[in-house]
């Protein structure tokens, strides 16, 4: 011991002086990152009172932002292992590609395994540990337990150049603030899982409880109403004596996490913590997009609506009640009729100081639970209550137009601040969406109710003349109200572009006032429209589509496309992807299609194009006994017995049911409409002139709301998802007949749609082939070309229908007689569903210039024979 070391030793001892040693930097580095971490530390100790003073504020301060850090990290560890997860699926084709929290949890450990043998391995060389110790020590370092014994960065180091151990170092950071990460975002899963698990049990006891009453709503006031944002769970035992209505009141009742007066409470856990990493993705993915659309130029201005509205828009189910003969809580049961448009929470509530007046909602929630709730009321405008279903797509322009002060960030309140302004008819003409609304204005007493020109949104009234009105998205939802009038009740569809006046007197029975058109089909909207027309035909025509699909693209849930493999709903899907990418949507858009067979000629096309366009694809095969067992199903929810519609709505239907249960897809675009806008069914071949091709095309399009719309909508519907349908764009449907008869015209020479499929000839959007396919009939395309369909649901109404049956047809059902065996049974299940209702369908659709044509599938007309041999037609 050399005499200074002495000397030291001594003045500690007898004087308690201290030593200090100033540290090099990399071990305050180290010594601060370990503080931070929990991990602890004994290398080092704090000496002077300052110095752990500030080591006290230093870890107060620096620990929660640590944790912080660790949690949001381990969060995008998350989803970038959910990514590569579902990206690995897709290159082995598996079916099912979404990501299960098991399946990340034993990724996160195997990750978690990698490191810590990685780190043993380099502390071995380092530190001349064994392969064990060196494992023992970083389990424990990432574990947070800390250690004593191992301690990296010490004995011999310490007399080394710190740049001779540089890489060494950043290791050992790098080790902890990776492994920590990892171990953060499995705990996170993992404890979250727990607590979720136990929530869930608690709950449900609860809600079983609940349930012994059989009572399936919690009345408080004026307001019903639940809150449900998770999957529909399976319904728990139910007791053989109980009947179909209690069934449906108990499954309503556990799809329910809450039932209250407050609209908005809280969520169960899991399906909150769920919701809650969905929207702070798409939250993070909007914000970008912000930025991009601000460096687009000022053509592009209508794009920054477009993020903003995502967040708030639903597709729902309206219903509701004015001048009712009873206690409106009577009325209540029919609204869950159509309780399946809007799964995820429900509402009813009675208008202030009007007791017979009652309004009910099912919504199908983007976000922002507060406002998004309906009935619509903001405080400016208290005597002004307002429910809806649809999506506005220019509410944003329209307010800026029009210099309104919005209190919610909802598209539907614009329809407020219009009707206050000008009243109803300009409220009606100055939005540019899809819709079906009721408006009621207490102040002025008077009701209104209206649709959107094509009737994409369904909406159905019964009207009395004892004062009773009552409104709801679907016909089912008014069976079983009560009214005291002495004649029958008939539902009858709204009819789409117009719109409905009513009045309530003093005794709040209503009165009808008027009923006017707003808008034709044909004509031009009265809105702006963010197209710029120029003399090329095609150029409009690509720019008006562009721009529906463009307006359409409004979501904050998951996009997908109906896909065929036919024009339509390729270049839907194409356009889909393509504005998808501009607009900055990174997760890949997903395509579905179907059939019976692998020759089905819908699942052949549509394979290549989703090939061409690198979509997700989804093929669902269906049996004809699947299209048996489900006929009933789908003849409920479509409330038509049409034999076309039927037929088309039961593949429909098969894809609605697997996208619901098998994805997190929600908002879904099609191709409807373009048939008849377009003429691009066979028959327009035989049209005598363009003059009478042109008043088909449009009175097809007048009635498209009892026939392909309402399948579209309700088949959709049904399973909770949104359907949109650009080609029934206002604008482009204008443009589109404001042409030349003769140019919307197919011939010999030109294919049906012909100046639709040259708009986008050569552009290789889709393939060539599919871009000059031939009209294929959805029910007939889902089958093999040998038997289709319709010959399956033919043979199986031979086993159920006899020709005696047949013969009364005509005495049982005056009214749009069942000329045949399958046509008679489809009408026999209608009746039982809606009795007294047959009007719902007018008349049978069949195809025109046809002759005596009993049967409306394109097959079995001689044209699509004949196009069967010659399927090139001249692109010129």
């Amino acid at each position: 011991m050399t005499n200074e070391t002495f000397r030291q030793l001594s003045d500690l001892i007898m004087n308690k002086t201290i030593v200090r040693h100033k540290w090099k930097f990399y071990d305050s580095f180290y010594f601060s990152t370990v503080v931070l971490a929990l991990i602890g530390y004994g290398h080092r100790t704090l000496i002077t009172s300052r110095a752990k003073i500030f080591c006290i504020f230093y870890a107060m301060l620096g620990i929660p932002m640590w944790l912080i850090t660790f949690q949001s990290t381990g969060e995008r560890i998350n989803s970038l292992l959910s990514y590569l997860l579902a990206r690995l699926k897709r290159l082995l084709h598996m079916k099912q590609t979404r990501i299960t929290d098991g399946e990340l949890l034993v990724m996160e450990f195997l990750l978690s395994i990698v490191i810590l043998v990685v780190g043993a391995c380099v502390f071995s060389k380092y530190e001349k540990w064994s392969f064990f110790d060196s494992f023992y020590y970083g389990f424990i370092t990432l574990t947070t337990i800390g250690f004593g014994d191992f301690v990296v960065l010490q004995g011999n180091h310490r007399n080394k150049n710190f740049v001779y151990n540089a890489e060494y170092f950043f290791f050992c950071m790098a080790f902890i603030f990776l492994g920590l990460t990892i171990l953060a975002s499995s705990m996170n899963l993992l404890v979250i899982r727990i607590v979720a698990f136990y929530s869930q049990e608690r709950l449900l006891e609860k809600l079983r409880q609940e349930e012994a009453a059989n009572q399936a709503v919690l009345l408080k006031g004026d307001v019903i109403c639940s809150t449900n944002t998770g999957k529909p769970r399976p319904l728990t035992p139910v007791m053989p004596e109980m009947t179909a209505s209690q069934q449906q009141q108990q499954q309503l009742l556990l799809n329910s996490s809450q039932t209250s007066i407050c609209s908005c409470t809280c969520m169960e856990a899991f399906g909150e913590w769920r919701q809650t990493r969905k929207k702070r993705a798409k939250w993070k993915q909007q914000r970008s997009k912000r930025n991009r659309i601000a460096k687009i130029s000022d053509s592009n201005s209508s794009l920054d609506a477009i993020y903003m509205m995502r967040r708030y828009l639903t597709m729902c189910g309206i219903w509701c009640i004015f001048g009712s003969t009873v206690d409106t809580h009577q009325q209540i049961p029919g609204c869950f009729n159509i309780a399946h448009r809007g799964p995820d929470c429900f509402r009813f509530e009675n208008v202030n100081h009007f007791s017979r007046c009652v309004f009910g909602f099912h919504r199908l929630a983007i976000v922002d639970d507060i406002y998004g709730m309906q009935p619509m009321r903001i405080h400016a405008l208290p005597h002004i209550w307002m429910t809806y279903n649809g999506e506005i797509y220019n509410f944003r322009q329209t307010q800026k137009k029009f210099g309104y002060e919005f209190e919610t960030s909802c598209d539907g309140e614009i329809l407020i601040h219009l009707y206050n302004d000008k009243g109803a008819r300009f409220m009606c003409e100055q939005l540019y969406g899809v819709f079906a609304f009721v408006l009621f204005d207490a102040k002025e007493r008077k009701v209104f109710v209206g649709r959107d020109t094509f009737g994409v949104r369904p909406s159905f009234r019964i009207f009395t003349d004892c004062g009773f009105l009552a409104v709801s998205s679907e016909a089912k939802g008014l069976e079983g109200v009560t009214v005291a009038s002495k004649t029958a009740l008939k539902i009858t569809p709204l009819e789409p572009g117009t719109y409905e006046e009513y009045k309530l007197d003093e005794n709040e029975k209503v009165e009808f006032v008027k009923k006017e058109r707003f808008h034709s089909i044909g004509n031009f909207p009265k809105y702006d429209v963010n197209v710029t027309v120029t003399d090329d035909i095609s150029s409009n025509i690509r720019s008006y589509l562009i721009n529906a699909v463009r307006m359409r693209l409004m979501s904050h849930r998951r996009i997908g496309c109906m896909l065929s493999g036919g024009l339509d709903s390729s270049l839907i899907a194409a356009l889909t992807v393509q504005e998808a990418r501009k607009q900055g949507i990174t997760y890949p858009i997903q395509t579905f299609s179907i059939g019976m067979d692998e020759s089905s000629p819908d699942l052949v096309a549509a394979r290549k194009v989703a090939q061409h366009l690198g979509t997700e694809h989804h093929e669902i095969r269906f049996t004809s006994q699947d299209a048996i067992d489900h006929l009933r199903k789908v003849i409920r929810a479509l409330e038509s017995y049409d034999i076309t519609t039927i037929r088309a709505s039961i593949g429909m239907y098969f894809v609605s049911k697997y996208i619901q249960e098998k994805t997190d897809t929600v908002v879904i675009l099609s191709g409807e409409g373009a048939d008849e806008v377009c003429q691009g069914y066979i028959y327009f071949y035989r049209q005598p002139t363009p003059e009478e091709g042109d008043q088909e095309s449009r009175r097809l399009c007048n009635d498209l709301f009892y026939y392909d719309v309402l399948r579209a909508d309700r088949t959709t519907a049904a399973h909770g998802l949104e359907l949109r349908v650009p080609f029934l764009d206002h604008a482009f449907t204008s443009y589109y007949f404001s042409l030349p008869a003769k140019e919307r015209m197919p011939t010999k020479e030109r294919a049906e749609k012909y100046i639709l499929r040259k708009a986008f000839d050569g552009l290789n959007l889709i393939p060539q082939e599919i871009l000059w396919r031939p009209k294929e009939a959805f029910s007939d395309g889902v089958a093999a070309k040998k038997k289709s369909l319709f010959e399956y649901m033919q043979e199986y109404a031979e086993t159920k229908v006899s020709d005696s049956d047949l013969q009364q047809a005509s005495t049982l059902y005056p009214f749009n007689t069942p000329k045949t065996k399958e046509s008679f049974l489809y009408r026999s299940i209608f009746e039982e569903f809606f009795p007294g209702h047959e009007h719902l369908t007018p008349y049978m659709w069949l195809p025109k210039w046809c002759g005596e044509q009993t049967d409306p599938s394109a097959r079995v007309l001689k044209h699509y024979k004949e196009q069967q041999g010659d399927e090139q037609k001249s692109h010129g």
